[in-house]
């Protein structure tokens, strides 16, 4: 575990830090430039992180898209009352709103050098007499633990088995909390979810809640993923921990295939011949369903759900995209949901779909992705990654897995 060290040193580096303002929302502190970075898509005076559907295990399912990320975490402090073992995580590995003193501190904002929404846990532990809320900067932290007034301490969970039987044992918790614009809001948020052929019903998402915490003296909203992802589990044994990462598959069809795919009469912000079948990669409505929601992708991974091979890293809501690139002699072959134009149509609904069709030689050997799906760079040149959580239904619980 890395040690406790100076908070400063958790301090935003390039970026400038705001000035406290009595908890005022950091809005008030926010250039339109800087708003630019947040998640979220704006229209209409409105802010919205948009969905993605997606296929998993031959089913359709749904994930937000919050934008590009990379594996680095930062650090988040979650205040509890001394000797509270149930706080700040619950049971099921949820952050406990209730049990917490006060609101929780981020150490990073959006647009800032080495923001991410995977926070390294710290619980700082407080006395009977603490107020809450009576740190809410870091400095102020900094000072109160030199003081000895609180005491800060990583959290460590025992992972036990992941879903695939792999041993992960005792790690430092991450949680992942998508820190938002006030007004934001997630497309489909406790709404139905997408039709299972498999169930006679249509089932409710869980709703994602929406909370506070502080940012250097100011309100910041915050979404907590918590319910649906649990605590996480790092990766690497770096004094910083990073997120675990799981695949998403992107479909993407040849111009230079005959008959043309019509999806290749579509303007698009990529060079070369590749197209993703994707409405967010084409910035297009392919099933004309009046949205910007419709993909063919694949993900091998789902919360609680055991992929039965090892070759697929259990679920994380951040995603490495792999391109899935057919090869243009045997285009019209693979129907997809470009060509069926319906959502719940396609010939390759599963990973298991896909390995098939690789090893029929139908897709060239799949590969990461270097450029994003919509043709553009990903931040720092890192790989594509995608912060993509879940939804999940109403009932779910994110551990232990049923």
């Amino acid at each position: 575990m890395r040690p406790w060290a100076l908070l400063a040193l958790a301090l935003p580096a390039c970026a400038p830090t705001p000035d406290p303002s009595d908890g005022a929302p950091i809005e008030t502190v926010l250039s339109e430039a800087d708003r630019a970075a947040w998640p979220g898509v704006a229209s209409d005076g409105k802010r919205e992180v948009p969905a993605i559907d997606a296929f998993m295990n031959g089913v359709p399912v749904r994930i937000w898209f919050a934008g590009l990320a990379t594996r680095l975490t930062a650090d988040a402090f979650w205040f509890c009352r001394e000797g509270d073992s149930a706080c700040p995580l619950d049971g099921h590995q949820r952050v406990a709103w209730d049990r917490l003193v006060g609101l929780p501190m981020f150490s990073r904002i959006p647009g800032q050098d080495d923001y991410s929404p995977f926070w390294q846990t710290w619980v700082v532990r407080v006395p009977a007499d603490y107020a809450p809320n009576e740190v809410t900067q870091l400095r102020q932290l900094d000072e109160a633990a030199a003081a000895g007034r609180v005491r800060v301490e990583g959290a460590v969970l025992d992972f036990g088995l992941d879903v695939n039987k792999r041993y992960v044992g005792p790690r430092e918790a991450l949680l992942h909390c998508l820190l938002v614009l006030a007004g934001t809001t997630l497309a489909h948020n406790g709404d139905l979810l997408l039709p299972d052929p498999s169930l006679p019903f249509a089932m409710h998402a869980l709703e994602v809640p929406l909370h506070e915490g502080w940012n250097e003296g100011h309100r910041v909203q915050l979404f907590d993923f918590s319910v649906s992802d649990g605590a996480l589990a790092p990766v690497g044994d770096d004094s910083r921990p990073s997120a675990p990462m799981a695949q998403i598959f992107i479909n993407y069809r040849s111009c230079d295939a005959q008959p043309r795919p019509t999806i290749c009469d579509l303007p698009y912000g990529g060079e070369g011949p590749w197209r993703p079948v994707s409405d967010r990669g084409l910035d297009a409505d392919l099933d004309g369903d009046g949205t910007r929601e419709v993909s063919n992708s694949i993900v091998a991974a789902w919360p609680c759900f055991n992929s039965g091979t090892l070759d697929d890293a259990p679920y994380s809501p951040l995603w490495q995209a792999v391109a899935m690139r057919i090869r243009p002699e045997v285009d019209s072959q693979v129907k997809l949901v470009d060509t069926f134009h319906k959502g719940l149509k396609s010939n390759v609904r599963s990973i298991r779909d896909a390995r098939a069709l690789l090893d029929e030689g139908v897709y060239q050997p799949f590969d990461a992705l270097a450029i994003d799906e919509t043709g553009l760079p990903p931040p720092r040149g890192d790989a594509v990654l995608w912060n993509g959580p879940a939804q999940v239904p109403s009932d779910f619980v994110p551990h232990p897995c049923k």
